[in-house]
């Protein structure tokens, strides 16, 4: 059982987490400092140390749990997708939802954060390391919810799909005239009888 001080300290390091993600989705990996942290959490400077003692372990965590949160916000997604057999334009309107956003004002800043987090983790080994673990989540996820669709496909072709979710989102981010959404969609209607074709359908 966790001792008094065992919970006392695991509520400061989430109330540390919790404020370094949030610098990075506002202004970006660079911003998470352990000064600026502690600020933010309210916290001394020393306690973001104790937990965190590098600005690795501060940012694998920033990568972790932003994109964790992510991931719990599909799987609560694919847990409300009905199960019955869908076309080529509703399984697209659904995996755009699913893996960008529903209708309505699109959140860019959690965009442009996710952009840098797959950036940054390519570059810099521990954070890659991360996204490595956490990999097979989403891989899953996309699974489920194109089953529930009727629908199969390879952990290849999530690979693929991957790909070009990431690429049009990565391009949004450097024009505001350009909503992910419409471009993920159109590309998905051209290929997702192929990545994911009907169950039973021969590949």
């Amino acid at each position: 059982m966790a001792t008094g001080t065992t919970a006392k300290g695991e509520q400061r390091r989430r109330k540390i987490t919790d404020a370094a993600v949030e610098l990075f989705r506002e202004q970006g990996l660079a911003a998470v400092r352990h000064r600026a942290v502690a600020k933010r959490a309210g916290v001394p400077l020393s306690a973001t140390t104790y937990y965190f003692s590098s600005i690795d372990d501060l940012w694998s965590v920033v990568v972790q749990e932003s994109t964790l949160q992510e991931h719990r916000a599909m799987q609560d997604r694919v847990d409300r997708i009905a199960v019955r057999k869908r076309g080529a334009e509703a399984t697209a309107d659904l995996l755009v939802e699913l893996v960008v956003a529903g209708p309505g004002e699109l959140d860019r800043t959690m965009l442009m954060a996710r952009a840098e987090r797959m950036s940054a983790a390519a570059r810099i080994p521990s954070l890659r390391a991360v996204h490595q673990e956490l990999a097979p989540d989403y891989t899953r996820l996309v699974k489920d919810a194109l089953r529930k669709s009727g629908r199969t496909i390879s952990s290849l072709s999530v690979g693929s799909f991957a790909a070009l979710v990431n690429g049009w989102v990565m391009t949004a981010m450097l024009y505001e005239d350009i909503d992910p959404r419409v471009t993920i969609r159109a590309a998905l209607l051209e290929l997702i009888d192929v990545l994911a074709p009907a169950a039973g359908d021969d590949e």
